[in-house]
Protein backbone atom coordinates (compact mmCIF):
# COMPACT_ATOMS: atom_id res chain seq x y z
CA UNK A 1 0.00 0.00 0.00
CA UNK A 2 1.44 3.57 -0.70
CA UNK A 3 2.34 5.69 1.79
CA UNK A 4 0.43 8.84 1.32
CA UNK A 5 2.51 11.30 2.71
CA UNK A 6 5.08 9.95 -0.12
CA UNK A 7 2.53 9.48 -2.31
CA UNK A 8 -0.38 11.74 -2.79
CA UNK A 9 -0.75 14.23 0.90
CA UNK A 10 -4.30 14.27 2.32
CA UNK A 11 -3.00 15.88 5.45
CA UNK A 12 -4.37 19.45 3.92
CA UNK A 13 -0.92 20.64 5.76
CA UNK A 14 0.17 22.57 2.85
CA UNK A 15 -2.87 24.69 2.31
CA UNK A 16 -3.61 24.94 6.12
CA UNK A 17 -0.50 26.87 6.04
CA UNK A 18 -1.31 28.82 3.36
CA UNK A 19 -4.78 29.99 4.81
CA UNK A 20 -2.94 30.57 8.47
CA UNK A 21 -0.02 32.65 6.49
CA UNK A 22 -3.03 34.72 4.89
CA UNK A 23 -5.14 35.17 8.04
CA UNK A 24 -2.28 36.37 10.23
CA UNK A 25 -1.18 38.95 7.69
CA UNK A 26 -4.74 40.37 7.83
CA UNK A 27 -4.57 40.77 11.61
CA UNK A 28 -0.67 41.23 12.09
CA UNK A 29 -0.35 37.96 13.11
CA UNK A 30 -3.04 37.37 15.67
CA UNK A 31 -4.58 34.14 13.91
CA UNK A 32 -4.31 30.91 15.49
CA UNK A 33 -5.40 27.45 14.88
CA UNK A 34 -8.34 25.65 17.06
CA UNK A 35 -8.09 28.44 19.65
CA UNK A 36 -5.80 31.28 21.26
CA UNK A 37 -3.00 30.15 23.24
CA UNK A 38 -3.74 30.64 27.12
CA UNK A 39 -1.30 33.03 27.27
CA UNK A 40 -1.83 35.37 24.09
CA UNK A 41 -2.27 38.58 25.08
CA UNK A 42 -4.54 40.03 22.40
CA UNK A 43 -4.60 43.76 21.34
CA UNK A 44 -6.80 45.95 22.56
CA UNK A 45 -8.03 49.54 21.87
CA UNK A 46 -7.27 52.80 24.13
CA UNK A 47 -10.60 51.64 25.53
CA UNK A 48 -10.22 48.24 26.14
CA UNK A 49 -12.13 46.77 23.28
CA UNK A 50 -10.20 43.76 21.81
CA UNK A 51 -9.22 44.49 18.39
CA UNK A 52 -10.01 41.68 15.57
CA UNK A 53 -8.16 38.35 16.03
CA UNK A 54 -8.67 35.13 13.43
CA UNK A 55 -9.17 31.55 14.63
CA UNK A 56 -9.21 28.89 11.58
CA UNK A 57 -10.85 25.27 12.64
CA UNK A 58 -9.79 22.63 10.29
CA UNK A 59 -11.67 19.52 9.54
CA UNK A 60 -9.79 15.92 8.62
CA UNK A 61 -9.81 15.92 4.50
CA UNK A 62 -12.22 12.99 3.74
CA UNK A 63 -12.27 11.40 0.32
CA UNK A 64 -14.12 13.21 -2.21
CA UNK A 65 -16.87 11.11 -4.74
CA UNK A 66 -14.93 14.04 -7.63
CA UNK A 67 -13.00 12.10 -9.96
CA UNK A 68 -13.03 8.82 -8.93
CA UNK A 69 -12.70 5.49 -9.98
CA UNK A 70 -12.36 2.05 -8.74
CA UNK A 71 -8.63 1.36 -7.74
CA UNK A 72 -6.43 3.86 -6.18
CA UNK A 73 -7.93 5.49 -3.03
CA UNK A 74 -5.02 7.18 -2.19
CA UNK A 75 -4.95 8.72 -5.60
CA UNK A 76 -8.49 10.14 -5.27
CA UNK A 77 -9.53 14.07 -4.38
CA UNK A 78 -10.04 14.98 -0.78
CA UNK A 79 -12.18 17.90 0.62
CA UNK A 80 -10.85 19.98 3.32
CA UNK A 81 -14.00 22.34 5.33
CA UNK A 82 -12.24 24.68 7.77
CA UNK A 83 -14.43 27.31 9.94
CA UNK A 84 -12.89 30.94 10.25
CA UNK A 85 -13.79 32.78 13.64
CA UNK A 86 -13.49 36.36 13.37
CA UNK A 87 -13.51 37.98 16.59
CA UNK A 88 -12.99 40.98 18.26
CA UNK A 89 -14.75 43.64 21.32
CA UNK A 90 -17.19 45.61 18.15
CA UNK A 91 -19.98 44.10 15.97
CA UNK A 92 -19.03 46.14 13.21
CA UNK A 93 -14.98 45.44 13.39
CA UNK A 94 -16.04 42.21 12.81
CA UNK A 95 -18.24 42.78 10.16
CA UNK A 96 -15.44 44.41 8.34
CA UNK A 97 -13.01 42.17 8.98
CA UNK A 98 -15.06 39.13 7.87
CA UNK A 99 -15.51 40.81 4.64
CA UNK A 100 -11.53 41.31 4.19
CA UNK A 101 -11.29 37.54 4.90
CA UNK A 102 -13.80 36.84 2.54
CA UNK A 103 -12.23 39.02 -0.49
CA UNK A 104 -8.75 37.18 0.88
CA UNK A 105 -9.86 33.66 0.59
CA UNK A 106 -12.75 33.24 -2.12
CA UNK A 107 -11.61 32.01 -5.40
CA UNK A 108 -8.11 31.26 -4.39
CA UNK A 109 -6.23 28.32 -4.51
CA UNK A 110 -4.04 27.45 -1.01
CA UNK A 111 -1.88 24.59 -3.21
CA UNK A 112 -1.04 23.80 -6.85
CA UNK A 113 -2.83 20.80 -6.35
CA UNK A 114 -6.19 22.35 -4.72
CA UNK A 115 -9.39 23.77 -6.09
CA UNK A 116 -10.58 27.23 -5.63
CA UNK A 117 -11.66 27.98 -2.00
CA UNK A 118 -15.60 28.40 -1.56
CA UNK A 119 -17.75 29.88 1.21
CA UNK A 120 -20.56 27.14 2.29
CA UNK A 121 -22.00 29.13 5.30
CA UNK A 122 -21.99 31.57 8.59
CA UNK A 123 -22.99 31.92 11.94
CA UNK A 124 -22.58 34.89 14.45
CA UNK A 125 -22.24 34.75 18.03
CA UNK A 126 -22.42 38.19 20.46
CA UNK A 127 -21.18 36.98 23.67
CA UNK A 128 -21.97 40.89 24.96
CA UNK A 129 -25.44 39.87 24.73
CA UNK A 130 -24.86 37.10 27.35
CA UNK A 131 -23.62 39.56 30.04
CA UNK A 132 -19.78 38.92 29.29
CA UNK A 133 -17.65 42.33 29.86
CA UNK A 134 -16.10 42.96 27.88
CA UNK A 135 -18.36 42.41 25.16
CA UNK A 136 -17.40 40.05 21.92
CA UNK A 137 -18.61 39.67 18.72
CA UNK A 138 -18.15 36.69 17.13
CA UNK A 139 -18.56 36.01 12.99
CA UNK A 140 -17.82 32.81 11.75
CA UNK A 141 -17.39 31.07 7.88
CA UNK A 142 -17.50 28.11 7.02
CA UNK A 143 -15.18 27.26 3.35
CA UNK A 144 -14.09 23.75 1.81
CA UNK A 145 -11.70 23.09 -1.23
CA UNK A 146 -10.86 20.01 -2.93
CA UNK A 147 -7.10 19.14 -2.54
CA UNK A 148 -4.78 16.37 -4.59
CA UNK A 149 -6.96 17.54 -7.31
Amino acid sequence: MPNPLQDGDFTGQVEAEWILNEMKALVGGYAFETRAPDDTQLPRDTSGKTLPYIIVRFSQPFSSAQGRNIGREWGQPHLLSFTILVISGDADWTRQMMAKVMRTLLGQNASNTSSDIEATGGFSYGQGEAGSVPSRFELAQFFRMTINV
